[in-house]
């Protein structure tokens, strides 16, 4: 027996929501990840060629239909097709995964060039991307590199996915989340939110968020981690990171105030974590809260 013996509930509810009208673009997202990670490839390109007749003119159906038939790898000029029209037609996932696709193609120079340039332009734009789609990008990138011959940027490529050891067909590519003995486990990529004036809330450094009130007297730490020196390296990434130039997202790269995570048909999101314009405080003037403290265990 090769397939799967029971069914995939959430894709069948994922593949429902998707063909409502409106529905929101992170539902399709979601369900070609969850496609491609059960390698279901024939039926993700049936149900995206499928949406995209029904949508004519929008660019995602039509890149999903193009990424899902070259994953097949029966017609590729048919699938790259797709995937050019999608790109031309929109900015940002048409990129992703027409560089997704042509990564995953038997090794061909143009093809390669293509891909590079495309993941290159996500990643350079990444605060626009949710991080549960970077890591298929540096597999991708690492693959184009290799396929023309720049090991060095295959090799860097491929640390970035996280992946280390991990079998080389692995369906590991769509998530946000990793685990090593150093780090622990981790949700997201490191950021660090402004929701209100005065308070930041940083991600990714620990297990849990850890949230920074600014008072008069100096920064109170809540520490909800496992050590202090992951909290400490907060405001040192903030000192380190220099502000965005004006109209951008990431500081040295233009990004057109149009383009967000899922295309240009919403407005781009604040500016992204990690973009704090004052001076770190003092160490002196942090006091540590550590609720990880008051944590015990029987």
């Amino acid at each position: 027996m090769t397939g799967p013996i029971t069914r995939h509930r959430g894709i069948e509810s994922l593949k429902r929501a998707a063909r409502w009208p409106g529905a929101d673009r992170a539902t399709t997202v979601i369900l070609a990840t969850r496609l491609a990670a059960a390698r279901a490839d024939a039926e993700g390109y049936r149900y995206f060629s499928e949406l995209a007749d029904a949508r004519p003119g929008e660019a995602l159906p039509l890149a999903l239909a193009g990424f899902f038939q070259a994953r097949l790898r029966e017609d590729a000029d048919a699938a790259l097709a797709k995937l050019d029209q999608a790109a031309a037609t929109d900015l940002g996932l048409p990129q992703y995964f027409r560089g997704l696709a042509l990564a995953g193609l038997p090794p061909d120079r143009r093809r390669a060039e293509q891909a590079v340039a495309d993941l290159e332009f996500v990643l350079a734009v990444r605060d626009q991307f949710p991080p549960m789609l970077l890591r298929a990008a540096h597999h991708g990138l690492a693959a184009a590199h290799a396929a023309l011959g720049q090991d060095d940027q295959a090799a860097e490529a491929e640390r970035n996915t996280g992946l280390g050891t991990a079998p080389a067909d692995t369906q590991l590519m769509f998530g946000g989340f990793w685990a090593t003995a150093q780090d622990g486990f981790r949700f997201t990529s490191p950021r660090i939110l402004r929701p209100e004036p005065g308070i930041q809330v940083a991600q990714g450094y620990d297990f849990c968020d850890l949230a920074f009130i600014t008072t008069s007297d100096g920064v109170v730490a809540i520490d909800a981690g496992t050590t202090q020196d992951r909290v400490k390296a907060v405001p040192q990434d903030q000192h380190r990171q220099r502000p965005p130039a004006p109209g951008t997202q990431s500081g040295d790269r233009q990004a057109p105030a149009q383009r967000n995570r899922w295309g240009p048909h919403r407005p781009p999101p604040p500016t992204p974590a990690g973009r704090d314009r004052r001076a770190p405080p003092r160490t002196s003037s942090i006091r540590w809260q550590s609720f990880s403290n008051l944590i015990t265990f029987n």
